[in-house]
């Protein structure tokens, strides 16, 4: 029989929503910056951060609703 010992395996800290949301916005700030918000599509974003779209989205950052100018 084989037993698990659950402590035996330390896992990566995992960075909180918060973290990568603030990842995705600093990203998303310097790609404005460099070629103009009009010009920003989200997959450059994600391409930038090397994170999946679906990722982005689930965190409900896309360009109108976290990005848009006030």
């Amino acid at each position: 029989m084989i037993t698990s010992n659950r402590n035996a395996r330390k896992r990566a800290p995992h960075d909180s929503n918060d973290d990568k949301t603030l990842q995705i916005v600093k990203k998303a700030i310097e790609l404005f910056n460099r070629v103009g918000y009009e010009r920003v599509k989200v997959s450059d974003i994600t391409d930038a951060l090397r994170i999946g779209k679906g990722t982005l989205y689930l965190m409900k950052a896309t360009t109108s609703s976290c990005f848009s100018p006030k």
